[in-house]
């Protein structure tokens, strides 16, 4: 299976513990009885490293951690603020964003997360139904293309992104292991990712022989 498009981002795991010691007694950070994990939706490759995860950090913290659903990095942003969770695993450019209250922030600005350590460069990956039989990424036109959960990482960059390439594409969201089921149903016609690798949805159809992955052609 082949990635294509560096987005130039990298996957973190981040706190919001650290800022918010002020906020609350030393014995309720010290020993917490259990800690969620927030990962992203089911089907892409957060909630993976998260199960993966979450029982080391079990063993090694001797409490209870466990890998929890959400929409991606956008919300898990939102949660880590509003201390809804202590660890989640985001991406550097929505967390920027949410840091300088700017696109996705609408003006407000989140500061309770504190990086911890990178885990993997994030690509763009474009695939269509083989049945589009295409070729370039001027045929995503007009074309149902699933961009993931809208609090997630696809969802805050997908649509600008076709955008920026002025092609006007109509992209759908919703959690990746439903978006892949109507790929395969040919209830869209592709999907669009900024997400790591090997990306379980997309590894699935692909393997299937139901996808093609289109790459970015060089500019001339």
């Amino acid at each position: 299976m082949r990635q294509v498009g560096p987005l130039g981002l990298v996957s973190a795991l981040l706190t919001s513990v650290l800022p918010a010691i002020s906020m609350a007694t030393a014995q309720e950070v010290a020993s917490p009885s259990s800690i969620a994990l927030a990962t992203a939706s089911p089907g892409g490759v957060y909630l993976v490293y998260g199960q993966a995860l979450a029982p080391i950090l079990s063993r090694a913290l001797q409490i209870e951690v466990t890998a929890e659903p959400t929409q991606g990095a956008v919300q898990n942003v939102i949660l880590l603020e509003k201390r809804q969770t202590m660890l989640a695993f985001i991406n550097v450019g929505p967390s920027l964003q949410g840091w300088n209250g700017s696109d996705w922030a609408k003006g407000t600005h989140y500061r309770s997360m504190r990086i911890m350590f990178p885990l993997y460069d994030t690509a763009f990956q474009f695939v269509l139904h083989k049945r589009v039989a295409a070729s370039s990424l001027d045929s995503f036109r007009g074309l149902r293309i699933g961009g993931g959960p809208r609090g997630g990482t696809s969802g805050a960059y997908v649509e600008q992104v076709f955008k920026v390439l002025k092609i006007p594409a109509r992209v759908q969201h919703g959690a990746w292991d439903n978006l892949g089921s109507q790929l395969a149903e040919r209830e869209l016609d592709g999907a669009t990712a900024a997400i790591g690798a090997p990306f379980p949805v997309l590894a699935q159809l692909d393997a299937q022989q139901i996808v093609d992955f289109i790459a970015p052609a060089r500019n001339k």
